[in-house]
């Protein structure tokens, strides 16, 4: 075996172990903990194998990257094709990470506003039906979770309007904003609370609806942007099917891989331009 051929091996054995001992298996952490003979059922694999794996991965956690540093060192130190490879895929999974865990947090904000405004209607409904406002406030937050500490206040004679906009800085629920200034008038003008507070569901339910409407003509240009993004992938299949070797130029070639560092930044640069220019317009309905 060659200094070439070996070099890459061992890399890829240490960042293998690396891997492992940031993660390691399940069965792996029980046969050190009880004995490679223990006889255990799976849920209690589940669950031990979880609480030790985390405790391992907080004492490994300060070396895993020193250690895949020294993993990938000597593979990078035998061509700068490597290195520029290397940047590529920990920026495109670094921007394939935030792109999803930003989908998942306007998907959980959408559900908390959907269940905000179910939970205002129902609220609102309590106290023209002459419930009073700690009761109605307390039935409101065995419905939504978020409101039990509105309702703690309420019951304690606190302020409900303090306690509306603390709950209100959650993604989602930014229509307990103005549940809270409506609060806050009421308390202040001595009007009724139900009053004031169908004025505010209306606007409430107006807002969500015109928020649906340009989500749904966002989304066409969303997913717009996304299919053009992995396009080129489609493109090396296509050059392959005529003859080429566009993976081997790209991945073995220094301006091959340049190109595709280029290729690869441009294209994130576009979804997170999009991304942006979205999110600006769902902001301002």
């Amino acid at each position: 075996m060659t200094l070439t051929t070996g070099l890459p091996l061992l890399s890829a054995g240490c960042a293998a172990g690396a891997v492992l001992l940031w993660w390691p298996p399940a069965r792996w952490v029980l046969a050190a903990r009880l004995g490679p003979d223990a006889v255990v059922d799976g849920d209690t694999v589940r669950r031990l194998a979880a609480g030790a794996g985390r405790r391992l991965r907080s004492g490994w956690g300060g070396w895993l990257p020193v250690v895949l540093a020294g993993a990938v060192a000597p593979w990078v130190a035998t061509s700068p094709v490597p290195a520029v490879l290397l940047a590529t895929a920990a920026g495109c999974a670094l921007a394939g990470w935030r792109l999803v865990a930003q989908a998942r947090g306007r998907r959980v904000a959408a559900e908390l506003g959907t269940r905000v405004a179910a939970t205002l209607e129902l609220l609102a409904a309590e106290l023209r039906a002459g419930v009073l406002p700690v009761e109605a406030l307390r039935n409101a937050g065995d419905d939504l979770p978020e409101l039990r500490r509105v309702a703690d206040a309420a019951r304690r004679g606190g302020d409900v309007a303090a306690a509306l906009d603390i709950v209100a800085r959650r993604p989602g629920a930014d229509d307990l904003v103005q549940v809270a200034a409506a609060w806050r008038v009421a308390e202040r003008s001595g009007a009724p609370v139900a009053d004031v507070l169908d004025r505010v569901v209306d606007a409430v339910r107006s807002e969500r609806d015109l928020g649906r409407e340009v989500r749904a003509e966002v989304a066409s240009s969303r997913a717009t942007a996304r299919l053009l993004a992995v396009l080129p992938v489609l493109g090396l299949g296509l050059g392959s099917g005529l003859g080429g070797d566009p993976v081997h130029v790209l991945t073995a070639t220094l301006p091959g891989a340049t190109c595709l560092a280029a290729g690869c930044a441009l294209a994130l640069l576009g979804l997170a331009w999009v991304e942006r220019i979205v999110a600006t317009a769902e902001a301002r309905t």
